[in-house]
């Protein structure tokens, strides 16, 4: 005697269903996901180019700075003229920007949130020196770089908590730093 195998037409159409179910409760967390996703790469973004700009003040002997836009919400390297005091910037790198879905803000705090208007000048800039240490220019004077959700809430920042190390960090908002 022979058994047939296989599904009946009632079990597949209940495992369909039933995965139905599951992919409508999972496709918004996937687009929460692109949403995180986007801004977590932007502030790792922020970081390596800070890292860069550290590296190459340190190797160069000269001054090197992270220039940022927030009209553009973009970002680039510029090289000094000097090993301190420079009286002279050269743009060397340009790392484009935040996707259209993060926002960018400045200040420890990340509460400047406009720019003047003008897409080809900086209004903050990150300044590293030859022995490793940073300071920060412009209407934000913050050495801090935050990043904004679609809904302009903080997301993280990535920035230099001590001028005196130059080091740079990340970190997540979640009602607080971490």
């Amino acid at each position: 005697m022979m058994h047939a195998r296989g599904f009946t037409l009632m079990e597949l159409l209940t495992v369909i269903a039933i995965l139905s179910i599951l992919m409508a409760f999972a496709l918004p967390a996937l687009g929460t996901f692109r949403s995180d996703a986007a801004e977590k790469e932007a502030a790792r973004g922020v970081l390596g180019a800070l890292r860069e700009a550290r590296n190459l003040a340190i190797s160069q002997n000269l001054e090197h700075q992270l220039a940022f836009d927030m009209d553009s919400k973009s970002y680039w390297l510029e090289r000094g003229d000097k090993a301190d005091n420079s009286t002279s910037w050269t743009r060397i790198r340009t790392f484009g920007g935040f996707s259209g879905e993060a926002g960018m803000a400045m200040g420890a705090e990340c509460t400047k949130f406009t720019g003047d208007g003008d897409t080809a000048s900086a209004e903050n800039r990150i300044q590293f020196n030859p022995n490793g240490t940073c300071g920060s220019k412009g209407t934000a004077s913050a050495r801090y770089v935050c990043v904004l959700g679609q809904d302009g809430s903080k997301q993280f920042r990535t920035g230099i908590p001590s001028s005196i190390t130059g080091r740079a960090v990340i970190q997540r908002w979640n009602g607080g730093w971490e």
